[in-house]
């Protein structure tokens, strides 16, 4: 019996005892009118989800951060440690969760200093910068040096911007409003 069979059926119930004069076919009739009403009426007030865009194919994904290539480095070494901390309270056990895993790995983290960070901040770094590359090879177009300064273009940028009929150095100045 499905649960709108079970409503049907309980609204009958309740119709016959309150109507004794009812036939039970008239209350099953009037039960499944009742419940269609209450469907119409309850689907047309649920809300509507947004329509989700399309993922991109095309669309490259994120490059690893530090704690990331941190956790690949020791993942297995962790993962044992705490396999043999389980298994010491109970033989029986045989997995880990990657959840334990991952926030011990977290916890270790954040007790390292900068100098024991600093190997896979620089993994880090370098896969970005290839994946900057990659993408502005893809797109033809000149990239951005990474630079201290987050204004620095490279020298095809800042000629293509210069000879561009559409750049701010080739608009003549419009002369002052007099008032």
């Amino acid at each position: 019996m499905s649960n709108t069979d079970t409503i049907i059926f309980s609204m009958a119930s309740r119709i016959t005892a309150q109507f004794p004069n009812i036939t039970v076919k008239d209350a099953m009739t009037l039960a499944t009118i009742a419940m269609d009403e209450f469907s119409s009426h309850n689907t047309t007030n649920k809300r509507t989800s947004k329509a989700t865009k399309p993922k991109d194919p095309t669309k490259p994904k994120r490059t690893k951060n530090a704690f990331m290539y941190y956790l690949d480095s020791v993942r297995a070494d962790l993962k044992a440690q705490l396999l043999a901390e389980a298994q010491a309270k109970d033989p029986s056990v045989t997995t880990i969760r990657v959840s334990e895993v991952t926030s011990l790995a977290g916890v270790k983290w954040k007790a390292l200093d900068d100098t024991a960070k600093t190997p896979f901040q620089k993994m880090a770094d370098d896969a970005k910068a290839a994946a900057i590359a990659a993408v502005s090879a893809t797109l033809d177009t000149p990239s951005l040096t990474l630079a201290a300064d987050s204004n620095a273009v490279d020298t095809a940028t800042a000629a293509a911007t210069q000879d561009s009929p559409t750049s701010i150095a080739a608009v003549p100045p419009t002369a002052p409003i007099s008032t």
